[in-house]
């Protein structure tokens, strides 16, 4: 439990600072497509859109700066 307890705590940071800070329209517009294309059988479709989606999210960790170590 002390263990999901960690890790629960670490996602909801990501999630609270890097990923749903001000965008959550555009978070769901993103999945969306995804969806959209697999649900299509567009698989170049649904990379595409998944690229586009995880270049953001690391935007935004970089600028962040969540990428470093811990210095504790």
């Amino acid at each position: 439990i002390k263990l999901y307890s960690r890790m629960r705590s670490k996602i909801d940071v990501f999630w609270n600072e890097v990923v749903n800070e001000d965008r959550p329209d555009e978070i769901y517009e993103e999945h969306k497509a995804i969806l959209d294309a697999m649900k299509a059988g567009d698989a170049d479709g649904a990379r595409k859109a998944s690229e586009r989606h995880l270049m953001i999210i690391l935007e935004r960790l970089q600028q962040g700066d969540l990428l470093t170590a811990p210095t504790n």
